[in-house]
């Protein structure tokens, strides 16, 4: 029997003898530089920076230049209008397909918009407002305006009734989703005989019956008012032109230079903090019930001539999902 040594192993050492690799001896630590690594590369991922792109905001490729554009009530669909005003065509355009489908043929039609289960498009054409159903079928008519031009609509959250503004001056008006005879819905004050009352929108999931639009023309710049139908209080916002309402607590709304975003609260029908821009070059914005913008933009357009300006590229549709994130 071969006699013991009484030697002991070094660290160092295998039992045949060999030293193994030194890389080995640097391998836990790597292993926790490339942990520390994954968890900054995840959190950056999961913060936004202002530098960085919006977030999941996207160009829609649409059926020749959008002039017009309205998000569905649940964010899914986006109708918009395309052509000239004596042959629009209206298409809607699911987010998650791959080509619009028409719902309006070449025809006068103008400003559409959605109704709050989104199964029906409201729209102007001839002298009427009218209302067709997004899945196909025949337009049927509303009401006779009162005047023109038409200057903007709304359905109202439970579907009973819809909310328009119509003639020179523009007042707005009342009318029962099914058709039949409008009312005068906002009586003007001292010094708005000759000015336009248009653009008027509902606040959706609202407690308290709010009506949002703007006041302007004859030779003033447009503001923007909030309406208790309930109580007749009446604020001034400022200036600006087509308001949204955003879930995130923000009046969405456009001026000469672009988007713009004012802390609103409804409840207190009042504005909580200064406005700040969300988008220059872009018009029309309009939101759905989970915070999805869209709008209509693209450089040189401002809020009243949406369109190029000369050698400017032509206005595209957009989308931002979660706008508050992307575009603050």
């Amino acid at each position: 029997m071969a006699a013991r040594t009484g030697q002991r192993l070094s660290s160092d050492q295998t039992p045949g003898g060999a030293a193994p690799p030194r890389w080995l001896r640097y391998l836990p630590w790597a292993a926790v530089l490339l942990l520390v690594l994954l968890v900054a590369a995840g959190l950056r991922m999961r913060t936004h920076r202002p530098d960085e792109p919006p977030f999941l905001h996207f160009r829609l490729a649409t059926v020749g230049p959008p002039v017009h554009a309205v998000i569905s009530p649940d964010g899914k669909r986006v109708m918009y209008q395309t052509g000239p005003p004596e042959g629009a065509s209206i298409l809607v355009q699911d987010l998650d397909g791959d080509a619009p489908r028409e719902i309006l043929p070449a025809g006068p039609w103008a400003l559409a918009f959605w109704s709050p289960d989104g199964t029906a498009a409201g729209f102007f054409a001839e002298k009427e407002l009218r209302q067709a159903p997004v899945s196909g079928g025949a337009a049927v008519t509303v009401t006779k305006l009162p005047g023109e031009p038409a200057c903007g609509a709304a359905w109202s959250g439970d579907g009973r009734s819809i909310i328009f503004s119509a003639g020179r001056p523009a007042r707005i008006y009342t009318v029962p989703a099914e058709g039949g005879g409008y009312k005068l819905l906002v009586q003007p004050g001292g010094g708005e005989a000759l000015q336009d009352f248009v653009d008027p929108h509902i606040p959706a999931g609202s407690q308290r019956r709010i009506l949002l639009f703007a006041i302007g023309g004859a030779s003033l710049p447009y503001r923007l008012v909030a309406l208790d139908l309930e109580d007749g209080k009446r604020r001034d916002l400022g200036p600006g032109r087509r308001p949204a309402w955003s879930p995130t607590g923000h009046l969405v709304f456009e001026d000469r230079e672009g988007l713009w975003a004012l802390p609103f609260s409804l409840a207190g029908l009042e504005a909580t903090g200064p406005a700040f821009p969300i988008q220059a070059g872009a018009a029309r914005p309009s939101l759905s019930r989970d915070g999805t913008l869209a709008f209509v933009g693209g450089q040189g357009s401002t809020a009243d001539h949406p369109g190029p300006a000369a050698g400017s590229p032509a206005p595209a549709l957009h989308v931002v999902q979660d706008w508050f994130t992307g575009l603050h």
